[in-house]
């Protein structure tokens, strides 16, 4: 069931141009897997499906999922045009999308004229960002008690989470 027809061939023509032609012009190998896997992202998206996708090392699973999403982007109706969420395992995968992954295929897609502006993303958490009880207490320790706006958050962020208060840390 294709959910959102419009460019749903156009993305999966896209993505075998994307990487059968113009990444390899830019020294990246053609992996059929990473194709493949694109692909399963493309149908994903337009079917408003769930996917559990598993690829060895090495296979491209970032770069696919990331041209897939980009593509799914580009040929969406205008009212569909939402934020892509992208969740990683790890806070160093989040670092190297931002500053690696994101710029290059950006400059590559600009250059091919595949897209007319530089793909832009933010980090909004991370496993590896999220708050526990361990990182509360310590950042409740640097705060001196006349910062009142600063203890104030961090008592609130902490019955937010379900942290509690830590004694000492900050007035009851």
């Amino acid at each position: 069931m294709q959910t959102y027809p419009t460019g749903y061939a156009e993305s999966h023509r896209m993505a075998e141009q994307i990487f059968r032609d113009i990444l390899p012009r830019h020294g990246m190998a053609v992996r059929e897997e990473q194709i493949a896997l694109c692909h399963e992202v493309l149908d994903t998206l337009y079917n408003k499906e769930i996917s559990l996708c598993e690829a060895g090392v090495g296979t491209g699973k970032t770069l696919a999922y990331l041209v897939g999403c980009i593509l799914w982007q580009m040929h969406r109706p205008e009212r569909m045009k939402l934020p892509i969420v992208i969740s990683t395992s790890s806070v160093a995968l989040q670092d190297a999308i931002l500053t690696e992954y994101l710029p290059d295929l950006s400059a590559i897609l600009l250059d091919e004229g595949i897209i007319t502006a530089p793909i832009t993303a933010v980090v909004r958490k991370g496993k590896e960002r999220f708050v526990c009880d361990a990182r509360l207490a310590e950042r409740a320790s640097l705060v001196q008690p006349s910062r009142e706006r600063q203890t104030n958050s961090l008592r609130i962020a902490a019955h937010i989470s379900g942290h509690g208060s830590y004694p000492g840390a900050f007035p009851v």
